[in-house]
């Protein structure tokens, strides 16, 4: 890996986002982990009766229990119950994202026959310039980094959903010195980046 660089450091594409615009994103990450994980989280909520207190029971149980968590799950049974194909496929329904879709900035190009190259590259600074500006004026943030993030959702779901211990999760994803607290710290920064009240 080139130096400098951390496996899956950037949480998505693309230089800025609406603030917050990567939660949604992540929470998609962190649901398909379960799945792929703990497939059995998700064949225990296909087996519920749909009842509120069984949903709530389903959530306690697998410590899910933050709002858009059980929303999630209840939105993924009515689906499952609209569209029985769905359920035999085990997915859950998508994540409610929050943000705007971002307008783009207009487009440049260059024409050879009108100008230079080093014409043309002078408009791209100062079009770069000009776009940081307008992102910046429209409220627009970078996205948040996460080195390590595939690493760090398993980790998350063996920790949180699954309930293994912090020493053994420690032994099996962060090795070296410290490793109970390297853990602890990159659970606690993905739960709070995905709005998951992690587990005591």
């Amino acid at each position: 890996m080139p130096k400098g660089r951390t496996e899956d450091a950037k949480i998505r594409p693309g230089e800025y986002e609406h603030p917050g615009g990567s939660v949604g994103a992540l929470r998609t990450r962190f649901l398909l982990q379960i799945r792929n994980d703990l497939p059995h989280v998700l064949e225990a909520l296909r087996a519920l009766d749909g009842s509120e207190p069984a949903l709530l029971a389903w959530a306690a149980e697998w410590h899910l229990q933050d709002k858009w968590t059980v929303d999630v799950a209840r939105r993924t049974l009515d689906e499952w119950r609209r569209w029985p194909a769905i359920a035999l496929h085990v997915w859950w329904a998508d994540v409610i994202r929050t943000g705007e879709q971002v307008p783009e900035p207009p487009a440049i190009r260059w024409e050879p026959t009108l100008e230079s190259e080093q014409e043309f590259r002078a408009l791209v600074d100062e079009y770069i310039t000009d776009v940081r500006g307008w992102a910046s004026a429209l409220g627009l943030t970078k996205p948040p980094q996460k080195p390590m993030l595939t690493r760090d959702l398993a980790a998350l779901v063996q920790y949180h959903v699954k309930g293994d211990d912090l020493d053994a999760v420690a032994d099996e994803f962060f090795g070296g010195a410290d490793k109970e607290d390297t853990a602890r710290k990159a659970l606690t920064s993905l739960a709070k980046l995905i709005g998951l009240t992690l587990r005591k």
